[in-house]
């Protein structure tokens, strides 16, 4: 039998395809710190690990050199381009999924279901916010 292997690892090919570990359970990319904060309080006491974000320049930089098993984020996020984050996940991340959360008062777009796991109505509730998690990690 021959082996194939990946010369940067020293691992068998197929090994080198796996997906790193992930670096935190959640990425959370708000725009508002006082949100952060809260969100982050909320995770805190459902015992989830998570990096914070509030740029799309920082996530951008996140998605490079980690994993994560759920991407949180706002969609009003300043710069983000729903498409080409959606294809930047599924390109290098496939496992991750993604939960956006929306202005309620703002109307709904249709399309954006096709590029995200969820869609939540950001309001800060501990026991919606645990639902979800529980779904997707």
């Amino acid at each position: 039998m021959i082996d194939f292997w990946d010369n940067q690892f020293n691992r068998p090919a197929e090994e080198a395809a796996a997906p790193l570990p992930a670096k935190a359970d959640i990425l959370m990319a708000k725009k508002s710190m006082i949100e952060s904060k809260l969100f982050a309080r909320l995770l805190d006491e459902l015992g989830y690990t998570y990096e914070s974000v509030s740029s799309i320049e920082a996530l951008e930089e996140a998605l490079r050199t980690g994993r994560y098993r759920l991407l949180l984020f706002d969609k009003e996020l300043r710069g983000l381009s729903l498409e080409k984050l959606h294809g930047e996940i599924q390109s290098s991340s496939p496992e991750t999924s993604l939960v956006m959360l929306v202005d309620p008062s703002k109307p709904e777009e249709p399309s954006d279901a096709n590029y995200v796991h969820e869609i939540v109505r950001n309001v800060i509730n501990k026991d919606l916010l645990r639902l979800v998690f529980e779904k997707f990690i």
